[in-house]
């Protein structure tokens, strides 16, 4: 693998096997998209050494264990690692979001049922006992009048409206 790719997109291509390591050689790369494949085993810890990674999505594949910590310090790598830290990245196991990591569709939600071979994984998108509730920032089934305010906030561009209106909403 190339240490000055910048970008590697390989999304919905039913590739399988583990994540390798060697991902971690690329010194320069942005973005990581390979969600939608059939990757199992845990993520690489030699990924939380990209420094430069600001987009990173493995969602809708059978990984497991925990993600690199490196991935969620700061913020530096997806746009709601500040507020939701390693969830905006995958969800952990046991939970689930419309697109397997918290957004600003809300928070990662609880499968408290769940005792398939699923449950275990990282990054679910679908839970049988229980629906995704957009807006549901915290994750607890319901949506808060504030919730309300978060999420018209965050879907009407929010961010570029200003500290006088933006105050404490996010």
């Amino acid at each position: 693998i190339s240490s000055s790719l910048t970008s590697l997109n390989l999304g919905l291509n039913s590739i399988t096997g583990t994540l390798p390591p060697e991902l971690g050689r690329m010194k320069h790369v942005v973005q990581l998209n390979l969600p939608l494949n059939d990757f199992e085993g845990t993520i690489p810890f030699e990924l939380g050494r990209l420094l430069e990674l600001k987009e990173l999505n493995l969602t809708s594949n059978r990984l497991e264990g925990t993600i690199p910590r490196g991935l969620c310090d700061e913020g530096r790598v997806n746009n709601f690692v500040q507020f939701y830290s390693c969830n905006a990245i995958l969800c952990p196991a046991g939970t689930f979001h419309i697109d397997g990591a918290a957004n600003s569709q809300g928070a990662c939600r609880s499968c408290p049922k769940a005792k398939d071979s699923l449950s275990k994984l990282l990054g679910r998108t679908t839970c049988e006992e229980e629906d995704f509730l957009i807006g549901d920032m915290d994750g607890d089934g319901r949506q808060s009048p504030r919730e309300m305010l978060v999420l018209f906030y965050m879907q009407n561009s929010g961010l570029t409206w200003g500290e006088k209106y933006s105050h404490g909403l996010t």
